[in-house]
């Protein structure tokens, strides 16, 4: 079976999570489609795998933002997606497989997915305002913007304090101006070395319309 190699892309909804991820597609990094789609003319693609989606969805409230499975189920449901992962990249050539996932309820079960794969984390942080700017701009419910920004980052920082996982943090606002130096950094993280899967990654910023 192959290594998973977990690339984890944290944040809350409308923090730029998509834009770091669409990043990630473009230095090739695979993931598994077909992904959630949004009525977002911006962002359509959000590059959220529908299995992900899914299997966290059975597990954590997304409207009440707390988790409703117990550890053991938890843990039963990461390894069934494990070997849904291992199964579905059986044929690739290389031993271990680096991949990425992206889904902003992650976010309250960190420590159990860390604790079944191989993870790096990729946190992308926004101004709260900017969030739920974005939030009204779409007329997404409130639970999508600020309020469950709040929570999120609050997940996220305790297990940046707590664990001792590789992280990566990215701000949106500085990606947006500096897309080249963050694509380097990111590249790095991920142990791309291709200059030119670095530059598709930061045109795919530079072209990405502001959410």
């Amino acid at each position: 079976m192959k290594k998973i190699k977990l690339l984890l892309v944290c944040g809350s909804w409308s923090s730029g999570t998509t834009a770091v991820s669409g990043m990630l597609h473009a230095m090739e990094i695979p993931s598994v489609p077909p992904y959630f789609t949004t009525r977002d003319e911006r962002t359509k693609v959000t590059y959220e795998s529908i299995l992900f989606r899914d299997i966290l969805r059975a597990l954590i409230n997304e409207e009440g933002l707390k988790v409703t499975a117990d550890r053991k189920k938890i843990m039963e449901a990461l390894q069934i997606f494990k070997l849904k992962l291992e199964e579905h990249f059986k044929d690739r050539q290389e031993e271990t497989v680096q991949l990425f996932m992206k889904d902003p309820l992650a976010a309250f079960i960190l420590p159990e997915i860390c604790s079944v794969f191989q993870t790096q984390l990729i946190y992308v942080l926004r101004p709260l305002k900017d969030i739920e700017k974005t939030r009204k701009r779409r007329m997404w419910f409130d639970h999508l913007g600020e309020k469950g920004a709040t929570v999120i980052y609050s997940k996220l920082f305790s297990v940046m304090l707590n664990y001792s996982i590789p992280t990566l943090i990215i701000k949106y606002p500085e990606l947006i101006k500096m897309p080249k130096i963050i694509a380097g950094a990111l590249a790095q993280f991920c142990n791309i070395k291709d200059t030119l899967k670095v530059e598709s990654a930061a045109s795919f910023v530079i072209n990405h319309k502001k959410v």
